[in-house]
């Protein structure tokens, strides 16, 4: 079962650990098969402005929040992790089901229609029980891990070339 802590761990171990798990809003759902991490000191995490300095805005403030909120940031789906007060935190990258593959963040926000249900997934405890946002334990999985991708020119060459990206391995 998941609870609060297996979102109080580091954004490079939830995001290994998120790979193979359901994730189901309203009536639909689909198996994480790709994740990103941004760890409150990469110069890529949300919720930093391009110096490094914590920035908290309407669309930002969920990731400050206790580790397991939603933040809906620009289409996209990121889950808070580690501690309250640091901006540590997760992309949804990729994720399908028996009907549709969905090929990036966008995708996945467009599927699950966060856009209509802004105001009921922005700042969501994805472990309340009346939250419309769930995860849940799927079987033990092998991932491999990578470069993020798409990130700007404003990122510190360390932190672009950080393996912070993971991705499910076809586990038959």
């Amino acid at each position: 079962m998941i609870d609060r802590s297996f979102f109080e761990k580091d954004a490079e171990t939830v995001a290994q650990k998120l790979l193979g798990k359901v994730l189901k809003i309203n009536n639909r759902k689909v198996v994480i098969t790709e994740t990103e991490a941004y760890p409150a000191t990469d110069s890529a995490c949300y919720g930093k402005d391009q110096e490094g300095n914590l920035r908290i805005t309407e669309a930002t403030k969920p990731l400050f929040e206790k580790p397991g909120t939603v933040c809906i940031y620009g289409g996209m789906i990121l889950i808070s992790c580690n501690e309250s007060g640091t901006p540590e935190n997760v992309l949804i990258r990729r994720g399908g089901n028996e009907s549709c593959y969905l090929e990036g963040p966008y995708s996945l926000g467009k599927y699950f229609d966060v856009s209509d249900s802004f105001y009921e997934l922005h700042g969501a405890d994805i472990l309340s029980e009346n939250s419309i946002i769930k995860i849940s334990e799927e079987l033990k999985i092998k991932f491999t891990k990578t470069t993020r991708v798409g990130l700007s020119e404003n990122i510190k060459d360390d932190d672009y070339k950080k393996e912070f990206r993971f991705i499910l391995l076809n586990n038959n």
